[in-house]
């Protein structure tokens, strides 16, 4: 172990006593006395007098918050994961220094992941400098056909999601918050001329249909992923393969104040014998024109003449164009389309919630990228 009982506690004391740094323990189950294997969760509290930690088991359904001996914590930390063959262990964690994404996040789960890297970071810039394109749209065009049907296994949308305790209840202040700031940065989203371009490729060229499989225009699908993955999360496991979420037709459509609406679609998640109610909402806007997604089949749809404001296809491509690394357009050859691509993705000509958006996931392709590069020096090491 890289660590220590003795660092162990003083990590803990630290944390409990500073109010901004937290403690995440990794350790086997069976050392507290548990049922189960490795498993996840924060340290709330120390007792000096008796040497305890609170452990805020995230699984409240399973085991409540309850006070463990630290030697006897420290021991199921310092254990090796069968699966893995790596040691368990801990971690701290703060607020960071910017606001996290609200729409979209980068995400290494899947296992293609550093090959979607590769083709973004290097193949992308090598049909750029190899081909002629003399308008915007025509890069936009050759970005887009080239990319694969399951990007958006590598870009994906955060849903809104809570646990369901008794009766349905209306939104807290921080939900109406947090719903209010993604139908903005969304709307804001749409209004870009990155966003409009996108529209009029797929208009034209008809590339929707390469992602339809993969990303679907259709709510239903998303909810019932992030239904069955926060149901997971709030339990502590990170794999889905074995969820499925059985969709009560509970819609309740919530006034956060006149002009504001917003969607709660309900639904039950079972596994393994136990059963978690879950919450996903979704903002609703005034409709301005009808867009079919399906969601009449499931039950999910607002009440009146509202529409469902969600991401699909189009801004997804859209936040990735934008979000690309602004180098990757140095290839094309025709200054004046480079100047204006700049022009158009440049974070400068972005509303302030978008110019966020924008830069956070920037600053994560560029750990993405970062993580690709030390990959392939871990495989030349192992070839050498």
């Amino acid at each position: 172990s890289q660590s220590s009982l003795a660092e162990f506690r003083d990590r803990i004391v630290q944390c409990m006593t500073s109010g901004e740094k937290h403690v995440i323990v990794s350790y086997h189950r069976r050392l507290l006395g548990q049922t189960g294997n490795g498993h996840f969760s924060p340290i709330g509290g120390y007792h000096c007098g008796r040497d305890m930690a609170l452990v805020l088991d995230v699984a409240r359904f399973k085991y409540p918050p309850h006070w463990v001996p630290l030697q006897v914590l420290w021991d199921a930390v310092d254990t090796v994961d069968e699966s893995s063959g790596k040691s368990r262990g801990y971690m701290v964690i703060s607020r960071g220094d910017v606001s996290p994404s609200l729409l979209f996040t980068l995400s290494c789960k899947d296992e293609n992941w550093l090959a979607l890297s590769m083709h973004l970071m290097e193949n992308v810039p090598l049909l750029l400098q190899n081909c002629e394109l003399h308008s915007v749209q025509k890069v936009f065009e050759l970005v887009i056909s080239s990319l694969p049907a399951n990007i958006a296994s590598f870009v994906n949308w955060i849903a809104e999601i809570r646990t369901v305790t008794g009766q349905a209840k209306d939104l807290e202040r921080d939900e109406v918050e947090r719903l209010t700031a993604k139908s903005k940065v969304l709307q804001q989203l749409r209004e870009t001329e990155v966003c409009i371009l996108v529209i009029r490729v797929l208009e034209q060229k008809n590339k929707g249909c390469l992602f339809v499989s993969e990303v679907g225009e259709d709510l239903p699908e998303a909810v019932a992923q992030a239904c069955c993955q926060g149901a997971l999360t709030f339990s502590g496991i990170l794999d889905v393969s074995h969820s499925f979420c059985n969709y009560r037709k509970f819609v309740a459509t919530v006034e956060a104040s006149s002009s504001e609406h917003f969607t709660v679609v309900s639904s039950n998640v079972q596994r393994d014998g136990t059963e978690q109610s879950i919450d996903v909402l979704v903002p609703t806007a005034p409709e301005t024109q009808d867009h079919s997604c399906g969601c009449e089949q499931m039950g999910i749809m607002p009440s009146g003449n509202l529409k469902l404001l969600h991401p699909v296809l189009k801004d997804l491509l859209a936040i990735l164009i934008l979000a690309l690394p602004p180098e990757i357009w140095k290839w094309i050859h025709d200054l004046n389309v480079q100047s204006e691509i700049c022009r158009i993705v440049s974070l400068t000509s972005l509303p302030n919630g978008l110019h966020e958006e924008v830069q956070h996931l920037r600053e994560q392709f560029q750990l993405v990228d970062q993580c690709h590069k030390l990959d392939m020096d871990k495989n030349l090491e192992y070839l050498l």
